[in-house]
């Protein structure tokens, strides 16, 4: 189990970067108060550790390949329902009720 979490934190850091990169090219990110200091720096460098990680996992025969197989296996098995299930259902409109101090203004 312990395996697993840390490939999937692995998984979810390294979409963590290139969320952060698509983001500042194509421009999504730019209304963000907080501009990212050095960057590419800390993506670009994050990115190549976390493969440093999944290599010398990939290389563990007895846990770590496993574990990177089984994450691979999730992410897949989410693309596909993503896919075949949620996206059919339209776009996800999220409902915020107000708070009591903006209903009385």
């Amino acid at each position: 189990m312990l395996v697993l979490s840390g490939t999937g934190l692995v998984a979810i850091y390294a979409g963590i970067c290139v969320a952060v990169m698509v983001g500042r090219r194509t421009g999504k990110t730019s209304h963000a108060p907080y501009r990212m200091p050095l960057y590419p720096l800390a993506p670009v460098v994050t990115l190549l550790a976390l493969g440093y990680v999944g290599w010398t996992s990939w290389l563990d025969l007895e846990e770590g390949r496993p574990g990177l197989i089984a994450t691979a296996v999730q992410i897949v098995g989410s693309a596909c329902y993503y896919c075949f299930v949620l996206r059919r259902r339209g776009p996800w409109n999220v409902l915020i009720p107000k708070l009591a101090t903006e209903r009385d203004a």
